[in-house]
């Protein structure tokens, strides 16, 4: 990755196998690994994992912003709720 405004590279750790990188309707980038999705932090600019998935192939948004992500079996729309 570069940083916005500068020749300066930044370099990734870990993961280096993305398959897809899609923006969500308020314009923040998300990309999938192998292993997850994961979304920039703007403040130390890395990718953080916000989901464990494994093998995701593709990845979208409903009009509610809602994930949805394919897999080599299925395709799977995440809603938000209350964790337990």
């Amino acid at each position: 990755m570069i940083k916005n405004g500068t020749s300066d590279r930044i370099f990734i750790k870990g993961i280096n196998n993305f398959r897809c990188i899609e923006v969500d309707n308020h314009g923040e980038v998300y990309f999938c690994g192998q292993h997850g999705i994961y979304v920039i932090n703007t403040e130390d600019y890395t990718l953080e994992k916000i989901a464990e998935i494994r093998n995701i192939f593709g990845l979208s948004f409903d009009h509610d912003n809602n994930f949805i992500y394919s897999n080599p079996h299925e395709i799977v729309k995440l809603l938000a709720g209350d964790c337990k």
